[in-house]
């Protein structure tokens, strides 16, 4: 997995680029934690070039989701694929996350809160 930081409009876009899986856990933590303390609490995960995520990824995903709410910020997930939907559906996340079929729109909804 490789990640790759951009910023479009005062939020930060995570690009996501390969699977996310329990080996990469300790990098996207990493990154997600130095995100946060540098205060880039508005992020878009841009997950077009992930091909898949495993569960504990999603863990991965919510806790910070937890964390930078609770700091006045979101993470919100763009471009994921069918198996990557399944999986949010599976595992009954969807409600919980701010799914968008674009970082533009994910990054978007930003200016609308």
């Amino acid at each position: 997995m490789e990640l790759t930081l951009k910023e479009q409009n005062g939020v930060a876009v995570v690009l996501i680029n390969g699977g996310f899986i329990q080996e990469n856990l300790d990098e996207f933590k990493k990154f997600m934690t130095d995100l946060f303390d540098k205060g880039s609490l508005n992020v878009v995960l841009d997950m077009g070039k992930c091909g898949y995520v495993t569960s504990m990824g999603l863990a991965a995903i919510f806790t910070f989701k937890k964390s930078f709410r609770e700091a006045g910020g979101d993470i919100r997930i763009a471009c994921i694929n069918r198996l990557i939907r399944n999986l949010f559906q599976l595992t009954n996340l969807q409600m919980a996350a701010d799914i968008f079929e674009t970082v533009e729109e994910g990054v978007r909804s930003f200016q609308k809160t």
